[in-house]
């Protein structure tokens, strides 16, 4: 199921699959909306924080992974929206470099906990890591190509 996500979401984020189909026509520049994700984040790093067993810590920080990937998507959403039509591929070829990066990293950071109770935990706290880091860059590249009013 999981690997049929990761898919889904790559054939989104690289135009294979467009999003007009799925939600709609994609709004006008200025009117994107995306669910608020800050809030559930921060309550389930509240609860792992307090989590004291292996298997429940690895579900949770999966879950907060998801959330931050899904906030990676929604924000990624809204910049290739920002972009002229001539760079939104390039942006669009850029984040799938990126995914598959990331994705090499967990294996590279994960391989000596490999089938080890732990090794989900510390994959989503390279994921999150990562995830968190990207969201950074496209917040900062949103700032700096939104247009001057």
């Amino acid at each position: 199921m999981r690997t049929l996500m990761m898919r889904f979401s790559s054939l989104l984020v690289t135009g294979l699959i467009p999003l007009s189909p799925l939600f709609g026509q994609m709004p006008e520049r200025g009117m994107f909306w995306s669910p608020e994700l800050d809030q559930p984040i921060q309550q389930l790093e509240e609860v792992l924080s307090q989590t004291k067993q292996q298997q429940p810590a690895n579900y949770t920080i999966a879950n907060i992974s998801f959330l931050y990937d899904a906030k990676l998507f929604f924000l990624f959403q809204k910049y290739i929206q920002a972009l002229s039509s001539e760079k939104r591929q390039a942006a669009i070829q850029e984040q799938q470099d990126w995914l598959n990066q990331r994705k090499s990293l967990i294996a590279k950071e994960t391989k000596e906990y490999e089938g080890g109770s732990i090794a989900p935990y510390i994959a989503g706290e390279v994921k999150i890591k990562a995830t968190k880091a990207r969201i950074l860059d496209l917040e900062q590249k949103l700032k700096t190509s939104a247009p001057a009013h």
